[in-house]
């Protein structure tokens, strides 16, 4: 993930926390790929990783591989590795 996000992409604007898992979490026991993004969601803003340019961004990263942790506003969290965003993760 890049660390010079786009202005759209930052979180005072897509109501989006993305953050890399080898530098912010440590899991013990589950097997997570190298290229993973946990993205943190805005409760105020439940479905913004569904929309506009992070959606675009979300949904390029999938494509390219790389695995995302979704912490919803519930603290559910999902794990998802294909697929596209919209597809009601």
């Amino acid at each position: 993930m890049d660390n010079s996000l786009p202005e759209e992409l930052k979180p005072s604007k897509s109501h989006v926390v993305l953050s890399n898992i080898e530098h912010d979490v440590s899991i013990q026991g589950i097997d997570v790929p190298e290229k993973t993004i946990i993205v943190h969601i805005d409760p105020y803003f439940p479905t913004a990783y569904k929309e506009g340019a992070m959606k675009v961004f979300l949904n390029k990263e999938l494509k390219a591989g790389t695995a995302l942790i979704v912490v919803r506003p519930d603290q559910q969290k999902e794990f998802m590795r294909w697929g596209k965003v919209e597809d009601g993760l």
